[in-house]
This record gives structure tokens, C-alpha cells and sequence, in this order.
């Protein structure tokens, strides 16, 4: 890989799990501070193919990893000594160990870390994995020069963290936004009172984002004599397709950005059923498009004020005959944007401009007024 030909400071960005949310932020950050030349080193995912064509354009140079975790470690480490960039900013956790055991945190290159959610809050892994999930993190945090963390929650697990370097961690939270095409938030149309509602679930399907969570939420809303038109915006394992396929909820597999949104905003209710989390891109997805969410009351949403949150699939139906009508829909709909309206472009920009290394300013169309997820979804 070339050294970097311009004179603005560059950014090399590691993640093992390119698509789906952790795509979409970090297309966000990259459009939000072009007064960095940004580069990406990542490792493609089933969901990598649902990324629009020519997605790499938006980066001065991607290049894919290798297989097996050494030599990923080792391409890091060559990209680095080649790019000569002012930060290395890791996303997600394997991508986290990749980049800090490849090169050390010093003056010259600051290494910035953003967890996506820390892998010891799993839940599908026995408490020994998630404390030895816990250690790792700890000792890797002496190698870490800044944690931009993507919610309040995942900021606090950095600072306890990052005690064994202690005055010199830089911790923020970076928050998450989402951009969606004008004139598609369902706020803009005539809501009106139906017997059979649509709702919508999304993600990939596996133990973090709980389908079957969502499949007891609808079976439960059928055993109190509701019809509903359930969907699953996403996919992953296949057996879990299966499972809903044969319970009656579709599932579209993975869709370009624009698609998904568009099926997201022809939903009346979305309901957030992971059982664990970072800060999710869709719930800010279905606030924009202004979608009536539910959330599973989960650790990650403890400092928002979003206004419905179940604990058991049976809360859906108990709050159902609210989110039947359409006007209390709308409000709830509202109360969101207003818990959710620090999460901005703007406030993205500045807080990232806190965490990257000083550089002077771009001269360029206001940041944060067209991000590459906004691009990517038009």
C-alpha cells in the first residue's frame, strides 16, 4: 500500500465485521471529518455484499485481510509502517486486537478503539469466556490511546477499563445517527386505524439479535387473537430463517441500505429484541423514519429516555392495544426523536474531531450535511 500522497493526516481504519451497522457508522465517520484522508483494512461478511457497488471509493485505499488472525495482525502492522497515518482506529473486537497488538500507541500514532458493544457483555458465552473476555480487554486497554465509544454505557465500561493507564486514555462517546432519504419518514403520511399491523424486526440472525426473542413477541400476540404482519429485515443462520419461515414470519435476507430502509419505513411498529448491544443503528433508523419502536429493556438503553421498553415477548401484546391506535403511535413515535435528538451528524463530528489527532480543517461542504450512509441509501 502506498504512503499517504497528500497533505492531510491519515486514518487507517481496521474491522473484521464490514456490514450491517458497524458499515453504515463507519461510513459515517469517514463523511463526517474530510479533513482526514481515510483508509480501511477489513475482513468481508456475508452482509459485506449487500454494501452498495463501488463502497470502497468512498476511502482513499481498502484492502482486504488475510485469513487467519496472525496474518491479519501482521497486514495491520505492514499497512501501518507503509500508510504512515496519525491514527489506527479499530472497530469491533477482534479488529481491536488486531490493530493493538500489531503496532504500540505513541505520540506519532494514536490508537482509537470503538467496541461496537465490548464481546464480554455476550450473553451466549459461559461466565468464564466473558471474564476472560473482560481480561484481554483490560490489558489491551494499556495499548489504547482513545476509546470512542458509541453510547453512554459503552463510555463507562471504557473509563472503568481503561484505569490500568490512568490520565492517559482519552474516553468519548462518539454517538451514532442516521441519515435517511428525504420525504421517506412515515411521519410524513395520513396514519390510519387497521386491524393488522406490520412489525418489523432486523439484524443478524443469531444469539445477539434474538430472533427467537422476536418469534415468542409474535406468537404472543397471536394467542390474544391479534393478526400481524411480521418481518425480519436481515439474515445470518440459516436454521434460524428456517425457524421463522416455518412460523409464519418473512425474512428478507441481507438488503442493500436503501431497500432496507424502504421496508423499514412501510412498518408500523419496530421492535428491538437483541438481548445485547453497543448503541443499534436501527433503532436510530426507525426513530428517522418515524416507526413506533419497542425496545427489549436491556443495559445499553439505561441513560436514554426512549419511552417503551418490554422486559418478556409477552410485554408486546400487553402494550398492543396502545400501538393499534394511530395517534398514540405518532406520539410515541415523537417522544423518541426527542430522547434521541443528541444523536445528530453535528454532535458526531465534534465529538470525533475531540478524538482524532488535531488537523486542519477541510475545505468542503459543511460536515455532517451528506454522510456516505445517506449516499449509500438514496
Amino acid at each position: 500500500m502506498p504512503s499517504n500522497p497528500t497533505d492531510r493526516p491519515a486514518i487507517l481504519h481496521i474491522t473484521e465485521s464490514m456490514g450491517a451497522g458497524v458499515s453504515t457508522a463507519l461510513f459515517d465517520y469517514v463523511a463526517n471529518t474530510p479533513e482526514y484522508q481515510h483508509h480501511l483494512c477489513y475482513v468481508e461478511r456475508a452482509e459485506t455484499t449487500a454494501l452498495p457497488a463501488g463502497w470502497q471509493q468512498g476511502f482513499a485505499t481498502a484492502a482486504e485481510l488475510p485469513s487467519g488472525q496472525f496474518r491479519r495482525i501482521l497486514a495491520v502492522r505492514n499497512t501501518v509502517r507503509s500508510l504512515k497515518p496519525v491514527a489506527l482506529h479499530s472497530h469491533s473486537s477482534f479488529a481491536g486486537l488486531y490493530a493493538r497488538l500489531a503496532v504500540r500507541d505513541s505520540a506519532e500514532l494514536r490508537q482509537i478503539y470503538t467496541p461496537h458493544c465490548y464481546a464480554f457483555e455476550r450473553l451466549d458465552l459461559s461466565a468464564t469466556a466473558r471474564w476472560a473476555y473482560r481480561t484481554v480487554e483490560r490489558l489491551l486497554a494499556r495499548n489504547t490511546g482513545a476509546v470512542a465509544a458509541c453510547s453512554p454505557r459503552e463510555a463507562a465500561l471504557a473509563t472503568e477499563l481503561s484505569k490500568v493507564r490512568p490520565g492517559r486514555t482519552l474516553v468519548g462517546y462518539v454517538p451514532n445517527f442516521a441519515a435517511v432519504p428525504a420525504g421517506r419518514s412515515a411521519g410524513s403520511k395520513v396514519a390510519v386505524r387497521t386491524e393488522v399491523l406490520r412489525l418489523a424486526g432486523s439484524g443478524r440472525l443469531g444469539a445477539q439479535k434474538d430472533p427467537r426473542f422476536f418469534l415468542a413477541a409474535v406468537e404472543a400476540l397471536r394467542q390474544e387473537g391479534y393478526d400481524v404482519q411480521a418481518r425480519w429485515l436481515g439474515g445470518g443462520d440459516p436454521e434460524l430463517a428456517r425457524e421463522l419461515v416455518e412460523n409464519g414470519i418473512q425474512v428478507t435476507g441481507w438488503l442493500p441500505r436503501a431497500q432496507l430502509l424502504a421496508e423499514l419505513a412501510g412498518s408500523d411498529v419496530y421492535l428491538h429484541s437483541a438481548a445485547w448491544e453497543g448503541f443499534p443503528l436501527a433503532v436510530l433508523e426507525a426513530d428517522a423514519l418515524r416507526i413506533a419502536t419497542v425496545l427489549r429493556d436491556i443495559p445499553a438503553f439505561e441513560d436514554s429516555d426512549l419511552p417503551l421498553r418490554i422486559s418478556s415477548p409477552e410485554g408486546l401484546a400487553a402494550l398492543w392495544p396502545q400501538l393499534r391506535d394511530p395517534l398514540l403511535r405518532s406520539d410515541i413515535a415523537e417522544r423518541s426523536r426527542i430522547a434521541l435528538a443528541r444523536n445528530t451528524g453535528q454532535n458526531q463530528r465534534s465529538a470525533l474531531l475531540r478524538i482524532y489527532p488535531a488537523a486542519a480543517p477541510a475545505a468542503s461542504a459543511e460536515p455532517g450535511s451528506e454522510t456516505a450512509a445517506a449516499r449509500a441509501g438514496s
